[in-house]
């Protein structure tokens, strides 16, 4: 990432890309950089060339050929087109094969979800040009990420604040990137954001919703853990979703608590579970109305309405809701 950073702000591309990997967000930003290095005011796009899945392999290489107009270089970027995966062997093998003797003219760019390290295409790629993986930025990386975000529009977001920000979005950046575009619109220029205005614009994340579930269960306040539970349904929340994070929450509840009666201090429990500091806060708060036999049931709860789900023994709408008051009472 670091060195594609400093070819985007040079214009020095290798011949060949392959973008790749789980976090879109980036991905397409990179892919969105990169075809304004080949876009001007005098040539406008006649230098980009655009595929989408399953393009025609010879009117690609066709493209890639062809000599750009006025400039250096022209750019090629075709997305999803399936060459680095099982299903198109033929097509990839070609593609392969073209890779070995590419124009100095165009920058080719394949942009895919997932690769097969083992495939052709894949070597001829590190071979003729360089493979970025983008994945799921760090902790750190993440909260100056959306530092920077709103700094661009002159609003201060501090990184207590941003690590509750991610708490209740969730650290999807796509989405994140929306939530914070509605956050300095509401916030307005020169202002800072606050809890508050979090809150008031914010859509919030399932993990989100479930903390809170979560925290109404701890605290045995089972009408209100029904009622926020009967509103998830209501959003269209899928109630073996809801289960499924029930019982990740109840995990995290329960590791908490071991770590934290082995002496780890809890400023260090975010680091050791991988997990965002205000979560870990909340789960640390929440775990402390619950003994470990007692998460270690909700855990087996858990699993069993699974089972009892996904074999037909009960509804799961029901299922769910049986958990819950289960470990409200």
């Amino acid at each position: 990432m670091k060195q594609l950073k400093e070819e985007l702000k040079h214009s020095n591309f290798p011949l060949c890309y392959l973008f790749y990997g789980t976090e879109v967000y980036l991905k397409e930003a990179a892919e969105k950089n990169l075809q304004k290095k080949f876009q001007s005011d005098v040539t406008g796009d006649l230098n980009l060339s655009l595929f989408d899945g399953q393009a025609d392999v010879n009117e690609v290489m066709d493209a890639v050929e062809t000599l750009p107009f006025f400039a250096e270089k022209r750019l090629v970027l075709w997305k999803d087109s399936g060459l680095f995966q099982a299903g198109r062997k033929q097509d990839s093998e070609r593609m392969a094969e073209f890779l070995t003797n590419l124009p100095q003219s165009t920058c080719l760019v394949f942009s895919e979800t997932a690769v097969d390290k083992r495939n052709k295409c894949y070597k001829a790629v590190l071979k003729a040009g360089r493979a970025v993986e983008f994945t799921a930025l760090t902790e750190k990386a993440l909260y100056d990420w959306a530092v920077g975000q709103m700094k661009k529009r002159n609003v201060t977001l501090e990184r207590p604040m941003a690590a509750r920000f991610f708490g209740l979005v969730g650290n999807e950046m796509e989405n994140a990137a929306r939530q914070l575009d509605l956050l300095a619109d509401y916030v307005g220029e020169g202002g800072s954001v606050t809890m508050e205005d979090m809150e008031a614009v914010c859509s919030r994340s399932l993990e989100a919703k479930v903390f809170d579930l979560i925290g109404a269960v701890s605290r045995r306040q089972a009408q209100q853990a029904v009622q926020l539970y009967r509103e998830m349904l209501l959003q269209k929340e899928a109630p073996l979703m809801i289960l499924v994070m029930l019982g990740r929450q109840f995990r995290l509840m329960l590791q908490c608590k071991s770590l934290l009666s082995q002496g780890m201090a809890q400023a260090e429990l975010a680091a050791a579970l991988g997990q965002n500091p205000y979560a870990v806060k909340q789960c640390v708060q929440a775990a402390k109305n619950f003994t470990a036999e007692r998460l270690k049931e909700a855990l087996t709860a858990c699993v069993q309405a699974d089972w009892d789900i996904k074999s037909g023994k009960i509804k799961d709408d029901l299922a769910v809701e049986l958990v819950i008051l289960s470990y409200a009472a």
